[in-house]
């Protein structure tokens, strides 16, 4: 068994607390910047065909 100085004990332990408390707050609580900051990941950006960004055009490509 290994011996661990009683502040590492405590300390790793205070740690493990405060890590539970905020995922549970982080999965109770809505945060509308939050939010809407993460939006960004699963919302597409891309522009429709026939709008290509300036100085560039749709180009198509055949896979073989």
């Amino acid at each position: 068994m290994i011996e661990v100085h009683a502040f590492t004990f405590w300390g790793i332990t205070a740690m493990a607390v405060i890590g539970t408390l905020l995922a549970l707050a982080n999965l109770f609580v809505k945060d509308k910047a939050a939010e809407e900051k993460s939006k960004k990941w699963y919302v597409p950006e891309h522009r429709p065909p026939g709008e290509a960004p300036p100085g560039y055009r749709w180009v198509l490509v055949k896979d073989e």
